[in-house]
């Protein structure tokens, strides 16, 4: 267990006499596959109720019972023929489980089922941008918005960002590490759709405008790539928080078939207050 484990651990005992009830009752549902080792026990330590299934073999009616599912379909290592895609969970008018897509999950969850979220760059660091003023950040565990590290603005920024330096929210303890890309989807048409909300940002070699954290009806897409054991406190509070938060709406959502903005990256309405 790393350090950052154990100090988040010990956030939620703080929190507990709030939190207890609904982290003892969370059931969710990992389906993955490479990542399974790194996903696993880390929401074990977290919530109530852990079961995983393999993306390859898994079938909609497995997650009968379960508050939330987090999808985990990564591009590294996997060759996937775009055009010919086949969501592993099934088709979207008949899926309305509260859904955490994790990385790439976006990409290929939208490219499958027909949604504009398939438009945007495999390009995202693990530096949060533009966090909004959002109930997201608050609440079940609070991100300091405002605790952030100044870098000098990206060379993709400036056409857009005039300023020499830009504030960021830094999601993983090493900056400088090589690791894989997140993906980001362009936000332009995000506020023509009441269905999509933008949670954050990230750094990026497109646009400061592309979303990383966001939702649409009953998905919620976290872009970042970096699993739990990669991530330092801030960011296994914000990969946590759409899972705690999102199986608190008992609300069921029927995304259209398509529209502006499949956006379920970190910052959506992930939380349905």
């Amino acid at each position: 267990m790393n350090k950052h484990l154990l100090t988040l651990l010990a956030a939620l005992a703080v929190l507990r006499p709030a939190l207890a009830a609904e982290l003892q009752n969370l059931k969710v549902l990992y389906v993955g596959a490479e990542r399974t080792a790194e996903y696993v026990p880390f929401l074990k330590e977290n919530v109530g109720h852990v079961e995983t299934r393999d993306r390859h073999t898994f079938k909609p009616e497995d997650a009968a019972g379960f508050d939330v599912v987090l999808l985990d379909w990564q591009q590294k290592n996997n060759q996937e023929d775009l055009k010919h895609l086949h969501c592993p969970l099934g088709p979207r008018e008949s899926w309305t489980k509260p859904t955490v897509l994790l990385g790439s999950a976006g990409l290929f969850t939208a490219v499958s089922w027909n949604l504009e979220g398939g438009i945007g760059c495999t390009c995202l660091s693990p530096e949060a941008y533009d966090l909004r003023d959002h109930e997201i950040f608050n609440y079940p565990l609070p991100i300091d918005r405002f605790k952030t590290t100044r870098i000098p603005t990206p060379a993709d920024f400036q056409d857009e960002i005039k300023t020499p330096e830009i504030d960021v929210v830094m999601l993983v303890a090493d900056p400088g590490r090589n690791g894989y890309p997140g993906w980001c989807s362009y936000s332009s048409t995000f506020e023509q759709d009441p269905e999509v909300e933008f949670f954050c940002g990230g750094v990026n070699h497109k646009t400061p405008t592309a979303g990383a954290v966001g939702r649409q009806g009953n998905l919620l897409h976290f872009g970042f790539e970096e699993s739990p054991v990669e991530l330092n406190l801030t960011g296994q509070k914000l990969l946590l928080t759409p899972s705690l938060t999102s199986a608190n709406s008992r609300t069921t959502v029927r995304l259209p078939s398509s529209g502006p903005g499949f956006w379920v990256m970190c910052r959506a309405r992930a939380i349905w207050f």
